[in-house]
């Protein structure tokens, strides 16, 4: 059993949190169909991510994108999924902006491999909601998040450790503001 957890919603982004909770049996469907454009984030453990064009194994850090009439299949790889998604659900306007800015989103991958501009993303956007989710700012920080996916290398960078990741985080979160 998938539970989602709802975070937060604006008229163009639906941001919640996905797990398996323990005391529910867990079945991989055969084959999953997506529904809407939505950016996951896996922030905890891994799973396997099946489609026409490939098959990626997706751990903390990395990012999976989903389209609509998406055919797919997650596999996990244990009998009681421990894996932890964020996942912000775009709407069809915002991705129309982003096809007008020429972000080959066709052409975008599926999954992505783990990598600090994915993590660093990740915090503003659990940022954003706990600052009350300013539906600008959502709408940016999904554009970003889809250009991250598009743009994202092929191998896992080197992971800074969270203190890191904070550290240099906060420092791009002031130059920004200025």
């Amino acid at each position: 059993m998938n539970r989602e957890v709802p975070l937060r919603r604006t008229s163009t982004l639906f941001l919640s949190r996905h797990d398996h909770p323990p005391e529910h049996q867990h079945h991989d469907p055969a084959e999953e169909v997506g529904r809407h454009w939505a950016v996951s984030l896996v922030e905890r453990n891994a799973f396997e991510v099946e489609a026409a064009s490939g098959a990626w194994r997706l751990s903390e850090g990395s990012a999976f994108l989903n389209r609509p009439g998406m055919v797919y299949r997650c596999r996990h790889f244990h009998h009681e999924p421990l894996d932890v998604c964020l996942s912000l659900t775009i709407d069809e306007s915002l991705i129309e902006s982003l096809r007008s800015s020429d972000v080959p989103l066709e052409r975008v991958p599926i999954g992505t491999a783990p990598s600090n501009r994915l993590n660093y993303l990740r915090r503003r956007l659990l940022r954003w909601h706990e600052r009350g989710g300013e539906p600008i700012v959502g709408e940016m920080l999904a554009g970003e998040l889809v250009v991250a996916i598009a743009t994202a290398p092929a191998r896992p960078a080197t992971a800074y450790r969270p203190g890191h990741l904070r550290r240099y985080a906060e420092r791009v979160d002031a130059i920004r503001h200025r």
